[in-house]
């Protein structure tokens, strides 16, 4: 296993996770709703979320060519399949609820 690479496809992933983090804090503030928590807030929220567990989907993927044991790996495969399966149910929601007619719009 070349562990210089290995070293620089980990800190690429950390990276990538706090630039997520960061991205994360800005789409809160960036949906038009100057106050209070607007219902595109938690569709752009799960959607960000739903994008970092896939990336470490990918990475738990990629650690299995670094000859890292399936043994290890696949308890966090199946935990991040879950992961998605959830995020993916409660972003269809909140779909619903971002897109539904407004009161005051009908």
């Amino acid at each position: 296993m070349n562990r210089r690479r290995l070293a620089i496809y980990l800190n690429d992933h950390m990276a990538g996770s706090t630039a997520g983090v960061e991205l994360a804090r800005r789409v809160v503030g960036s949906n038009r709703q100057l106050t209070g928590y607007s219902p595109l807030s938690r569709l752009e929220e799960l959607g960000i979320l739903e994008l970092g567990v896939t990336g470490k989907q990918m990475l738990w993927h990629a650690l299995a060519q670094a000859d890292i044991p399936m043994s290890e790996l696949e308890p966090l495969i199946e935990r991040a399949r879950s992961q998605r399966a959830r995020l993916e149910a409660l972003r269809r929601q909140a779909a619903v609820q971002a897109f539904e007619p407004a009161a005051n719009n009908t």
